[in-house]
């Protein structure tokens, strides 16, 4: 069996590294050889990563079995409210500045296997550049043959002036990545005069119990787009400027729950964003499922795949597998529920 070699990141003395960088240039290397998952755990504060963090596959050998995680430490996972992020572990790219081509990624990774559990992403890039051809392009994870597993992703890019079909304002969530599951995509801005585009996951392989909401851009805007599986994921609350869908050009699509109709497969439903969830403003995003939501108990069962959702909650709680990111917890009927602490205080 390998060994799980787990450390620290963070601002504190006794965490291992203070960044992501540095606990990569140290640990990378023939993970098979040496017999290791490298285990790297966020701490509950922003993880400032520049102009993006990469994990390029030089020198790098992995495996199914010897890989990387990044993960938030326990306390301070992500837990599908974008409302309260306070103590969660953010990783946050902010810049600002004049180019004539700005391209960025928060997470870059091109290691296979390695897996991104419970963390923000958060990107925001401002091109002033006046140039009529200038660019702001942002992605939140790229990450081909990796798992994305209850992360929330915030992407915003804006370039004020562009007049190019192929300039303007883009961002993009969730791209490339093999296995997307139970992740809050919940806020994809791209701004500028005329031409901007919005994907919240785009290109991605399986797509599982996502919730994606608040993807504006005013030429194109994009829910789930290019994907090849695509199963019980609730898509919402996009541009109505220019041309947008929910779900769109993907080759297997059912059980999802959507507001436009698109992307639902023989046994989707349509629904009303703000009948689902309990907050649907990007600032104070809250992907918890109401009481009444059509999308209890709506989904399939992708059990061995999918076995908790963004909270931790075991999937599933009713009948069937809940839609999006969170499954809503049943209490049962004459059953009261004893928290762990004291539980354990009796025995």
């Amino acid at each position: 069996m390998p060994t799980e070699v787990v450390k620290t990141i963070g601002s504190q003395p006794d965490d291992d590294y203070s960044t992501l960088a540095a606990w990569y240039a140290d640990r990378k290397g023939n993970l098979v050889q040496r017999d290791t998952i490298e285990v790297a755990e966020l701490r509950g504060e922003d993880h400032d990563v520049g102009d993006g963090f990469t994990m390029d596959s030089s020198g790098v050998t992995v495996d199914a079995d010897h890989y990387f995680v990044i993960r938030a430490m326990a306390g301070a996972e992500f837990k599908g409210d974008a409302g309260n992020l306070n103590g969660v572990a953010k990783v946050k790219l902010e810049l600002e500045g004049a180019w004539e081509r700005a391209f960025f990624k928060v997470i870059e990774c091109a290691v296979p296997y390695t897996r991104f559990e419970r963390f923000v992403v958060w990107g925001d890039v401002v091109n002033n550049s006046m140039a009529e051809d200038a660019t702001a392009h942002l992605d939140g994870v790229h990450a081909a043959s990796c798992v994305a597993n209850g992360l929330g992703v915030r992407a915003h890019s804006s370039c004020p002036y562009s007049l190019s079909l192929y300039g303007g304002a883009a961002s993009r969530g969730v791209v490339a990545v093999s296995l997307v599951k139970n992740c809050v995509v919940y806020d994809i801005l791209a701004s500028t005069r005329d031409y901007a585009y919005a994907f919240g996951i785009y290109q991605c392989t399986y797509c599982y119990n996502n919730t994606v909401a608040n993807v504006y851009g005013p030429y194109f805007a994009f829910g789930i787009t290019v994907c090849n599986t695509v199963k019980n994921n609730l898509v919402f609350n996009l541009s109505e400027v220019g041309f947008s869908l929910t779900i769109s050009d993907c080759t297997t699509v059912d059980y999802n729950a959507t507001d436009d109709g698109e992307g639902l497969g023989e046994h989707g439903i349509r629904i009303t964003g703000s009948n689902e969830v309990e907050n649907t403003t990007p600032d104070n995003f809250h992907a918890k499922l109401k009481s009444t939501a059509q999308c209890r108990n709506a989904g399939t069962d992708l059990s061995g795949t999918v076995d908790t959702d963004v909270y931790g909650t075991p999937r599933p709680q009713g009948g069937a597998f809940d839609i999006g990111a969170w499954e809503y917890e049943e209490q049962q009927p004459g059953v009261k529920k004893i928290p762990w602490h004291l539980f354990f205080a009796g025995m």
